[in-house]
């Protein structure tokens, strides 16, 4: 299936569609896993510095593993963000989930008291 052609400025999710476009095959699978798709992903990031965010957390293989959080917005519009959970050496696809901006205000909410409870803030 033929997709119109992302328009900036109109569509919330042309930074995702172009994401898919790069990263999956037109069956929905990720075309690398682990690192070498953390670092394809991080190189892609650099093209969208306001739409697109890495940051690490460790797994439970203790090996770093990246969270890449994709916005869906327009100059106007914000309807929530993709995360992906990246294990760095499993194998596995990645994980994907959506927030919409209701469960972000809430992990942020979540985080910030994280952080006042360890004296991180």
């Amino acid at each position: 299936m033929k997709r119109k052609k992302d328009v900036e400025g109109e569509d919330v999710h042309v930074v995702w569609h172009r994401f898919q476009r790069r990263f999956k095959t037109d069956t929905g699978k990720y075309k690398l896993k682990g690192w070498a798709l953390m670092k394809a992903i991080a190189k892609w990031a650099k093209r969208y510095p306001t739409d697109v965010f890495i940051t690490g957390c460790d797994d439970a293989f203790f090996a770093g593993s990246d969270l890449v959080f994709i916005e869906h917005q327009s100059p106007n519009t914000y309807m929530g963000t993709t995360v992906l959970y990246i294990p760095q050496c499993t194998g596995e696809e990645p994980i994907e989930f959506f927030l919409y901006p209701g469960h972000r205000k809430n992990l942020v909410e979540v985080l910030s008291k994280l952080n006042k409870t360890k004296g991180l803030t």
